[in-house]
């Protein structure tokens, strides 16, 4: 595993997580662990600088040595305000974007991701599995700052899509297997993270 000095990392742990009623979804527990501790020694190794962005800091208690903690820069329109946030913070030419809610993250997917972007020309990569995007595992040159700000300044469209379509998106195709399914699988209510402590205590 080697690490990348050109690429950041942000997890995005802003969001007002409605569907959990109202619980912070990057403290939510699997196997007795927080889902952003697992997220956090996954990727500790890959990335120099770990940015999080959340809104209520004083909830996560991680090391605010270790990583660098934001709040978003322009709210309540949803995880563009957190990709925006990362890309004004982030000292390297890019950001690997990821969510808080992701307790199957693997690590050999992000190095493949880092590499295929570290040779293709292109302002943003996000992988695709079948028809299914996932934006909030990508990869944006922190140079797409200013057209971000310009596009949610002018929008009330704050779908990360309708971004992706204005900038040169190289589409990372990955095989529709139930090991990339589970990989992929992120939890937006109790009853989904019911279903994964129960799946993995069998």
């Amino acid at each position: 595993m080697h690490s990348s000095p050109k690429i950041s990392c942000a997890i995005l742990a802003g969001g007002k997580n409605t569907r959990m009623k109202g619980k912070n979804k990057a403290l939510l527990e699997v196997d007795g662990i927080r889902i952003i501790d697992r997220i956090l020694s996954e990727i500790d190794e890959i990335f120099d600088e770990i940015i999080i962005v959340t809104n209520s800091p004083e909830e996560l208690n991680v090391s605010t040595e270790k990583y660098i903690i934001v709040r978003d820069m322009i709210e309540n329109i949803g995880p563009l305000g957190g990709i925006y946030s990362a890309l004004m913070t982030s000292t390297k030419e890019a950001v690997f974007i990821l969510p808080c809610d992701l307790p199957y993250l693997k690590t050999n997917i992000i190095e493949e991701e880092i590499e295929l972007f570290q040779n293709i020309d292109c302002d943003a990569i996000v992988p695709r599995l079948g028809t299914y995007l996932e934006p909030l595992h990508s990869i944006f040159k922190k140079c797409l700052n200013k057209e971000l700000f310009e596009f949610i300044q002018t929008t009330d469209n704050y779908f990360i899509t309708s971004f992706l379509d204005l900038i040169n998106v190289y589409y990372f195709d990955i095989e529709q297997s139930m090991y990339h399914k589970k990989v992929f699988t992120n939890i937006n209510t109790l009853r989904e993270l019911n279903e994964v402590n129960k799946s993995r205590r069998k």
